[in-house]
């Protein structure tokens, strides 16, 4: 669903660009169409009203505004049931009354909690990626000059000293966006003070949450290991049936998906679960 949104959201201005002849049907059957842009398609997008251009952004913001809020209401009912710190209890186990039972509605309620404060880190963090894509764009003209005024080894030189604090500052923001999350999702916690929060706890386990998205990506790169071959054998045994290619590929995206999904609930489960080891420890270190 989401993905479809994201994609939904280029459909404005490549309509408006004139690629409204692109078949979809064809694409997704195999037929043997293909679409080629016409060269001057974008000259006539600029030759357009301003009205019809604004429209186009508009809709295209419009839709992936939605995408951003269907993901934040998801990942925040996720966070707020694991923020909990409750377990599920398992069937005819005694003592019931030490357990709560999560279902569906609580995940609801924690979404619509959380909804309005992931999106505004959301945006926070998208501001912070452009401003250090700024610094990144500076930091290769900085290289690109070096290379032309002071020579190769100049320019070697500024690109492979700058290189080091420009992918540690990405790793950085990725890390405190992911933490940050976490750590809205406490009841009651201010907005600032938890983003705040978050930036010095990732001073303070940055190898420990390097490690942990490490394993995360590992695992995912695992998963579509083995599921790109199971996707290439379905090509090849259903190659003339096109509906039977389109249903197994279908399933075989669903697995995936669900796959991917547990991956993300242990991950987001490992984020909050430092955050609370952390907040213990303060509590415990505080007289």
């Amino acid at each position: 669903m989401l993905s479809f949104l994201l994609l939904a959201g280029l459909l404005p201005p490549l309509v408006l660009a004139g690629a409204g002849g692109l078949d979809v049907l064809d694409v997704v059957t195999g037929a043997d169409r293909t679409w080629s842009p016409d060269p001057d398609s974008w000259s006539r997008v600029v030759e357009r009203p301003v009205g019809s251009l604004a429209l186009a952004a508009g809709a295209s913001l419009t839709i992936w505004l939605t995408a951003l809020l269907i993901h934040c209401f998801a990942q925040g009912g996720i966070l707020g049931v694991l923020v909990a710190g409750d377990r599920q209890a398992p069937v005819g186990m005694a003592g019931r009354e030490w357990y709560r039972t999560y279902g569906l509605r609580q995940v609801v309620d924690q979404g619509r909690r959380l909804v309005w404060r992931l999106s505004g880190l959301w945006l926070l963090a998208v501001g912070g990626c452009a401003a250090w894509a700024a610094a990144s764009a500076l930091w290769l003209g900085l290289t690109v000059l070096a290379a032309q005024r002071w020579g190769a080894t100049a320019g070697a030189g500024v690109g492979c000293g700058g290189s080091l604090p420009v992918v540690f500052g990405w790793i950085v923001l990725l890390l405190w966006w992911q933490l940050g999350q976490a750590l809205l999702a406490e009841e009651g916690a201010p907005f600032w003070a938890s983003v705040g929060q978050a930036l010095r706890l990732v001073g303070r386990r940055f190898g420990g949450l390097l490690l942990i998205v490490l394993v995360v990506l590992a695992a995912a790169l695992a998963v579509n290991v083995v599921f790109m071959p199971l996707s290439l054998g379905i090509e090849l045994a259903l190659a003339g049936q096109a509906s039977a290619r389109l249903l197994s590929g279908s399933l075989l995206a669903l697995a995936q998906w669900l796959a991917g999904s547990m991956l993300s609930v242990l991950y987001a489960g490992a984020l909050v679960a430092l955050t609370r080891s952390e907040g213990h420890a303060a509590s415990g270190a505080t007289p």
